[in-house]
């Protein structure tokens, strides 16, 4: 893991991790157990990313600015 982040938005145990190979993985139960986001790792374009100079890790997981 690279990072945890609480997502407040989505109510208060909701937290995302990023991870090597650019993945990312979700838990809604405060960080007990995590599931992984199907929709970046499945990501039509996931071939063509190109690692940075420390790897193809997802190091962070940034969440939408609320209005």
């Amino acid at each position: 893991m690279w990072q945890l982040i609480p997502a407040p938005a989505e109510g208060p145990e909701v937290v995302y991790a990023g991870a090597e190979p650019a993945a990312l993985f979700r838990s809604a139960d405060g960080g007990e157990t995590f599931e992984l986001v199907r929709g970046r790792w499945d990501h039509p374009r996931r071939p063509r990313w190109v690692p940075g100079g420390g790897g193809l890790g997802l190091h962070t997981p940034a969440r939408e600015k609320e209005d």
